[in-house]
């Protein structure tokens, strides 16, 4: 499973810029999707600590 993941966590972090980058061109169309983009914005902050955690213990893990 965490095999799976790291092999797939690079493109997860491209599935995660582009969604970046299609909310900024809705953002700059229409301002009726204010809820939507923060709601987007609260996942992609849960996704980015969560993947920092697993980096860190992938570190922690190397030193021992």
């Amino acid at each position: 499973m965490l095999e799976k993941f790291r092999q797939y966590h690079h493109f997860i972090l491209l599935v995660i810029s582009l969604g970046i980058f299609a909310n900024a061109v809705i953002s700059v169309f229409t301002n009726k999707y204010e809820f939507a983009r923060m709601i987007f914005a609260i996942i992609l902050a849960i996704i980015a600590t969560i993947n920092l955690i697993a980096q860190r213990s992938h570190q922690d893990h190397r030193k021992k």
